[in-house]
């Protein structure tokens, strides 16, 4: 599937590939046929042949474009600015700006471990929000399809902590579905549907907390890892798969 879309620049690029870059003259057509989900572009900025990367105006980094540098809206830290850390940004300022919640009751890029048999992998949970000293909603972002993304969204919500996690958001950054961590039910759509801090220490009040078994979780983590490390492009670098030796 393919788009078209018009600019008022001469000189554009796109990718054939993940590594192949070219430039394109579309002096007389003033447009470009591009693959779907390959880039969004709000501004265009005309570079000769493949001077962007040489001067370090672009990167790659695994398969994701760098832009630049932004800055961590949880934690202050520098970050390699990419269209999807620009969604985990614009998610965690929503948490803190429109739902009522304080910067230290938000964790981001959080470490799960996974294991399937013998093969072990670290994956990153988006965002993980704590009240009262229990992390009581998790995040998860990707690109795309929200309902393919419910399954390993709730298998991480049984891993993340020894207990299940009440409330699991699965996001693509413009749409997103709240789900009920115990019964993986829908209980929600859209943004503006995320539990704001009131309604979730509300939620969380009344909550059990149940303790998640062993067999359970060793299960769960075999969903994450399916889903999140056999199921991820090879040039992934937010997943780390361990050696027997580190795991």
């Amino acid at each position: 599937m393919c788009r078209q879309e018009s600019f008022s620049s001469v000189v554009i690029f796109t990718m054939s590939g993940l590594s192949d870059v070219n430039h394109l003259d579309i002096t007389q057509s003033k447009s470009i046929t591009y693959p779907v989900g390959f880039f969004k572009f709000s501004q265009i900025q005309v570079f000769p042949d493949r001077d962007f990367f040489r001067k370090g105006i672009l990167t790659m980094e695994g398969h994701h474009l760098i832009l630049g540098e932004l800055v961590d809206a949880v934690t202050g830290q520098l970050l390699p600015d990419t269209h999807d850390e620009r969604y985990r940004q614009k998610l965690a300022r929503l948490l803190m700006n429109a739902k009522g919640y304080f910067r230290t009751d938000i964790q981001s890029r959080c470490n799960l471990r996974v294991k399937a048999g013998n093969n072990c992998a670290m994956v990153k949970v988006d965002l993980a929000v704590t009240i009262a000293d229990r992390i009581s909603m998790i995040i998860k972002y990707g690109p795309g399809s929200l309902v393919t993304r419910h399954r390993p969204a709730l298998a991480a919500s049984r891993l993340l902590a020894p207990y299940q996690i009440p409330v699991v958001v699965v996001t693509n950054g413009e749409d997103a579905d709240i789900l009920a961590g115990h019964t993986g039910e829908v209980i929600a759509n859209g943004l503006e549907s995320i539990p704001a801090r009131p309604e979730l220490f509300a939620r969380c009040a009344a909550y059990l907390f149940p303790t998640i078994a062993e067999a359970r979780a060793e299960i769960e983590s075999r969903i994450v890892y399916a889903y999140e490390v056999d199921g991820a492009c090879p040039c992934d670098d937010a997943i780390c798969r361990l050696t027997t030796a580190e795991a």
